[in-house]
């Protein structure tokens, strides 16, 4: 099955010096801390993580993509991570292009042990997907 990919960009509070940019250069972040998701999480967003800490970008952690780690982003003043089709998950937040060629698969989330009903629902998708 061929899920879709998305740009991966970053979201930015109001009063965060990026605001007034449409589009981020990698490097003008080294100086700052950017929110991820945490660590093995899914792996293209640790290759992000990789490269960021790497060019000296300071990295924190998040547990979930959620409405408690959007908020943390606001109140803190800090970037966080996002994809396209994200634009309005935080009245207090815009998504600004970063220059670099990150994307992320969207697709369908489930246990590594699934029940017998996520295996029989996946198992149909399949199969639907090849007709």
């Amino acid at each position: 099955m061929q899920f879709p990919t998305y740009n991966i960009h970053l979201c930015c509070g109001k009063r965060q010096l990026y605001q007034s940019r449409r589009r981020i250069i990698y490097h003008a972040a080294c100086r700052y801390k950017v929110l991820l998701i945490r660590k093995n999480w899914n792996k293209y967003i640790d290759e992000l993580r990789e490269d960021l800490i790497a060019s000296g970008v300071t990295v924190e952690d998040f547990d979930m993509f959620n409405l408690n780690a959007y908020n943390r982003a606001a109140q803190e003043n800090v970037p966080i991570i996002t994809v396209d089709g994200w634009e309005d998950v935080h009245p207090l937040l815009k998504i600004i292009s970063a220059d670099w060629e990150y994307r992320i698969p969207f697709g369908i989330l489930y246990s590594p042990t699934p029940t017998k009903q996520v295996k029989d629902f996946i198992n149909t998708l399949i199969k639907i997907s090849k007709e």
